[in-house]
């Protein structure tokens, strides 16, 4: 939705150093907020003191030099919190969707969830849809507006949600799209709620559902010759086709999606697919072809300012290292990770980061060093609300206990991972909990209770076809081994 005044022409500042926002003052002017004009003179003080925070909020606040991009849009952010409580839907609406001063120009409520700033985008969202939900709700002419941007809010809300793991809460988010571009005959909106929906189903490893999604989406994109949503259908597929092994159609998914996007001058797509070109000969051990993937959609993805992208590539280019054993050099990749995560403020990201340091840290045998990742991973994980973080750090965190020989502690923090694991319905953590569970159980000398551990991780591990399985099968024969 384009906003209903012009946008403030951030190149007309005479190379002046500019905030990534527009000024304050040029906001109030185009929202018509003059607290001397009669209108708002005349407003009763509680609603007048809310106007006049917006005021001072757009144009007092002054986030330090070296602030997060979040502080940075503090500002506009509170502005719109204000603008909320006197119910100023159609103002409060018109400061999340001002273009920021950034390489990928986007609107402000986009990029809460391009810097990774899932819950923020979450709350403001959510506000917006409580009050669309409202069944007293009067459709004046302020809120009509709003109103038409349901679908925006409604895929915002499924964004945010995915963002921080919460997989089925984002379906729902999807799937209310998803009808809405059904009623409505919104072929493009229905393609691209099928993309999201299949996204949310790859998170909880439902790949058929997920690729079925996808060819739904990819059927409709032909029909209406939307190119830009072929590629991404491309995309997705690939990625999906990888995550279960098949890598002859992954490649050619990927390969297609990558002429389109470079057809169309869609840098995003164009990185995207290179990396996920780069995950499949990484896995085939293909590791130079792997490396000048990545390195490519790093090149891109830094040319165009898109943090998320550049934090995917310096994350692949460190596995591709630690494929390898070349573990200080995949950590140094992590380490420049980290430091792309803080500075768009990814706080998951950062977790994430967190995380694979601390288990490059351990195949270096440096056990006190990852478990202190570890750790640093679960802080973030909770402070956030990432729950699939949260239990893939509780879990590291066993096996770290684990390997220093701290058995029951290493068992209480398996198993808190393996509840929260059922919690959010990851069949894969679920494994490698009771895989760490059967180590565990191992070295304890209960041979049974680690035999049945090892079995259940063996099945769901062969029924998702992942890795785990082949360690699962050699630690049931050493298990069995034992007992004749």
């Amino acid at each position: 939705m384009k906003s209903a005044f012009a946008e403030f022409d951030f190149k007309s500042q005479n190379g002046l150093d500019v905030d990534i926002t527009p000024p304050g003052e040029w906001m109030l002017a185009n929202l018509g907020i003059d607290l001397a004009a009669p209108e708002f003179r005349e407003l009763p003080p509680c609603k007048r003191a809310q106007y006049k925070a917006v005021k001072n909020w757009l144009t007092k606040y002054k986030p330090k030099w070296d602030a997060s991009n979040l502080e940075k849009v503090r500002g506009y952010l509170e502005a719109f919190h204000h603008l909320c409580e006197v119910e100023d839907w159609k103002r409060a609406w018109e400061t999340l969707l001002i273009r920021l001063n950034t390489p990928t120009k986007e609107q402000l409520h986009n990029h809460l969830n391009t810097w990774g700033y899932y819950q923020e985008q979450a709350d403001i969202y959510d506000r917006l849809q409580k009050k669309i939900n409202n069944p007293n709700l009067m459709w004046d002419s302020n809120w009509l507006e709003l109103g038409r941007s349901i679908n925006i809010i409604l895929t915002g809300l499924g964004n945010s949600y995915l963002g921080i793991g919460e997989y089925e809460k984002a379906i729902e988010y999807y799937q209310q799209r998803l009808r809405l571009a059904r009623n409505t005959r919104d072929r493009k909106g229905e393609a691209w709620a099928l993309v999201n929906i299949a996204l949310a189903y790859k998170g909880i490893h439902n790949y058929n559902e997920a690729i079925n999604c996808l060819q739904q989406s990819f059927a409709i994109v032909k029909e209406i010759e939307d190119k830009q949503g072929e590629g991404a259908c491309l995309r997705n597929l690939g990625l999906v086709y990888t995550d279960i092994g098949n890598y002859s159609d992954a490649i050619k998914a990927l390969q297609e999606s990558l002429v389109i996007s470079q057809a169309i001058s869609d840098s995003h797509g164009e990185a995207g697919s290179l990396i996920g070109l780069g995950n499949i000969c990484r896995v085939r051990g293909e590791y130079v072809t792997a490396t000048e993937h990545y390195q490519n959609g790093l090149k891109i993805a830094q040319n165009i300012g898109y943090g998320q992208l550049e934090f995917v590539a310096l994350g692949n280019l460190s596995n591709v290292c630690f494929s390898q054993g070349n573990y200080a050099q995949s950590i140094d990749y992590r380490q420049q990770q980290l430091t792309s995560a803080k500075r768009i403020g990814d706080r998951k990201g950062e977790g994430n980061a967190f995380g694979y340091l601390g288990i490059a840290y351990n195949s270096q045998g440096e056990y006190d060093r990852a478990i202190e990742s570890h750790q640093q991973h679960l802080v973030i994980a909770e402070e956030i609300g990432d729950l699939t973080g949260q239990a893939t750090a509780l879990c590291n965190l066993g096996y770290g206990l684990f390997q220093l020989e701290q058995y029951p502690e290493a068992e209480l923090y398996v198993r808190r991972a393996l509840k929260m694991s059922q919690t959010i319905c990851d069949r894969s953590l679920k494994a490698y909990a009771f895989r760490n569970l059967a180590d565990i159980y191992q070295k304890l000398g209960n041979s049974l209770l680690a035999l049945e551990y090892c079995d259940r991780a063996l099945s769901i591990a062969t029924e998702l076809d992942i890795p785990l399985a082949k360690h699962c099968q050699e630690l049931k024969e050493q298990l069995l081994s034992k007992q004749t």
